[in-house]
């Protein structure tokens, strides 16, 4: 059994957050999902195809029963992540043409100006001159 090569983990108590960047798929994993994970990484040859967790990360695509031979990438790791993880993003709609995009971009962009500004993650900028 191999480890699909184009996931990115995140820790959120309490869970392990697994995000598969190339496909856009994400699941989360509780203690019990992820300490079977981690043996797995350890121990590929501990997949028992008759425990419903080994299943349930193969079905999803986390593991794999074929070896994954990732293209030699030049830089960092997270660069790497984000340019997979950025391109090729689904669509419900896809534009056919420059035009269709353009809609839909402004679409975005004034759904996103009309939404509430979230709240401040970093209360010591606060009172900082923002960048205009």
């Amino acid at each position: 059994m191999n480890i699909y090569p184009y996931l990115f983990m995140l820790p959120r108590a309490p869970n392990l957050i697994i995000w598969d960047y190339k496909n856009h798929n994400q699941f989360e994993l509780n203690k019990t999902y992820a300490t079977r994970f981690i043996e797995l990484i350890n121990e590929p040859t501990l997949f028992d195809d008759s425990k419903t967790i080994d299943l349930e990360l193969l079905n999803a695509g986390i593991l794999t029963s074929t070896p994954h031979q990732t293209p030699k990438w030049g830089w960092d790791d997270l660069s790497k992540i984000f340019h997979i993880g950025t391109k090729n993003i689904p669509f419900n709609n896809i534009p056919q043409n420059v035009s269709e995009w353009a809609v839909q971009y402004l679409s975005h962009c004034t759904d996103v100006l009309s939404s509430p500004t979230p709240p401040n993650a970093n209360p010591e900028y606060e009172n900082c001159e923002p960048i205009r």
